[in-house]
């Protein structure tokens, strides 16, 4: 099928160069002559943390199946995210993988996947991983960067967003990008919240999950010969609000990531990260950590809420704008989803182009719109496996709450004697496949038949950030 594309697809905007505004570009790229991207921070020549990116100095990582997506888009760049110093989990297993509920491991870790791809990682620091993309953007010959550069307002014809009026931060120059597209990422945000103000638009509705979070990172470098897995996740004891994880990056360093989910003042030296660690962390992991030698200050982050805006429900919208990533939908950083969904989105808004330009930003916002559903569902599903049922639940709703919460431990228990189960819930938390594939006969009779075989085995309840991260 040969894609319906209109005589005026000659240049489209990206508001904002982080990861869903680089993966914007890329996918313009193929149906528009040219592609500026507008950025407020000076990107340097480098891997180098950017105030623009306040997240970016804690761990981050493609889930495999935006590891899969990302080398659609950039054909090769796994190999040289590889070369460069990224580490990578392929073993087809998780014999370099540990996740710990207190003591105890969370999967089985002896057997093999059937499909390798289930959880191959490329872990390394967020500045490391945006560049070489960001790289691979600017090698493409028809699109350009405009760094350093503010947004002021957006041009409009009738109700069409022609173009946008930026300028030069140092100079306070303005510059008119005539356009016939611009797309918003600018993150958590959004510039398009003031445009459909200015514009006479309605803002869509905005959907809250409080996800209270603070958090402290610290990068180190630890001896080669040390016994550290590639990855690992920790999370205290039930009733215990911390958790975490440590990530093996490029250039033999390590990314040490500790939160508290009460919103509790987080860390702010590595001593203090240390003592927090010894207070939930396995004492050989915390006897590693001891050995390293941190690289620059410990950095905070504070989170409150996930945030889904409503674009597939808004009933009017400008022709000529779209948006991307956090600016749609900002999940719990916690469950690592966010450049995931930035490059499934960018996949869509590729497909959506490929169709045609006839209600582009309606079709966009309803494929995405399902995905984000998917996902949002799922993490809601989280909430009654450690917490009780809230005041105003009904007696059907506390009894579901507790059915739920008794299923996910049943699950665990099998997951760590069970390499098919361990995978299942795996492909799922990676969104390889949808959450149904965890409600299958065949998937419940085998969990089952662990629980007929060890009912004595111990009931270990996971905290909830961590059963999030399962798909749970």
């Amino acid at each position: 099928m040969t894609p319906e594309v209109r005589d005026h697809r000659d240049h489209a905007v990206v508001l904002g160069a982080g990861m869903a505004g680089l993966l914007a570009a890329r996918v313009l790229s193929e149906s528009y002559t040219s592609v500026t991207v507008v950025e407020r921070d000076e990107l340097k020549n480098g891997a180098a943390p950017r105030s623009g990116v306040p997240q970016g100095q804690h761990i981050h990582m493609f889930m495999s199946s935006g590891t899969q997506r990302l080398e659609q888009l950039f054909p090769g760049i796994l190999t040289e995210l590889r070369i460069d110093g990224a580490t990578v989990c392929d073993e087809g297993d998780l014999s370099r993988i540990r996740m710990m509920i207190g003591p105890d491991e969370m999967f089985n870790r002896a057997g093999k996947f059937s499909d390798p791809e289930t959880f191959k990682l490329y872990l390394a620091t967020r500045p490391f991983l945006e560049f070489h993309v960001r790289q691979r953007v600017q090698r493409l010959g028809n699109v350009k960067f405009l760094d350093g550069h503010d947004v002021i307002e957006p041009m409009t014809a009738e109700e069409r967003v022609t173009g946008v009026r930026v300028a030069r931060r140092s100079t306070g120059l303005v510059t008119t990008l005539i356009s016939d597209l611009v797309v918003d990422a600018t993150g958590r945000t959004p510039r398009t919240q003031t445009f459909l103000d200015r514009l006479g638009f309605a803002r869509p509705a905005e959907i809250r999950a409080m996800s209270p979070v603070t958090y402290a990172s610290q990068l180190l470098h630890v001896p080669e010969d040390c016994d550290l897995d590639k990855l690992t996740f920790l999370n205290a004891a039930p009733g215990h609000p911390f958790g975490g994880a440590i990530a093996r990056c490029e250039h033999d360093t390590v990314m040490l990531t500790l939160g508290t989910f009460d919103l509790a003042e987080p860390p702010r030296s590595f001593t203090e990260m240390i003592s927090l660690a010894e207070r939930f962390a396995p004492h050989e992991v915390v006897e590693v950590l001891r050995t390293a030698v941190p690289v620059g200050d410990v950095h905070n982050f504070w989170y409150r809420d996930a945030l889904w805006r409503r674009y597939d429900q808004i009933a009017r919208f400008p022709e000529g704008l779209l948006v991307i990533g956090d600016a749609i939908c900002s999940f719990d950083p916690i469950r690592g989803q966010g450049m995931t969904m930035a490059v499934l989105e960018a996949v869509a808004l590729r497909d959506c182009l490929f169709e045609g330009d006839a209600g582009l930003a309606h079709r966009y916002f309803h494929t995405v719109g399902r995905r984000i559903q998917t996902v949002w569902q799922q993490n809601r599903l989280a909430a009654p496996l450690t917490t009780a049922a809230p005041d105003s639940a009904s007696i059907g709703q506390r009894a579901a709450w507790k059915l739920l919460r008794w299923w996910s431990r049943k699950m665990l228990i099998a997951a760590r004697n069970d390499i098919r189960i361990t995978e299942t819930i795996l492909r799922v938390n990676n969104m390889h496949e949808s959450p149904l594939s965890m409600r299958r006969l065949a998937f419940v009779l085998r969990v089952l038949r662990h629980c007929w075989r060890s009912p004595d085995a111990p009931a270990t309840q996971a905290p909830e950030r961590q059963l999030a991260l399962s798909g749970v």
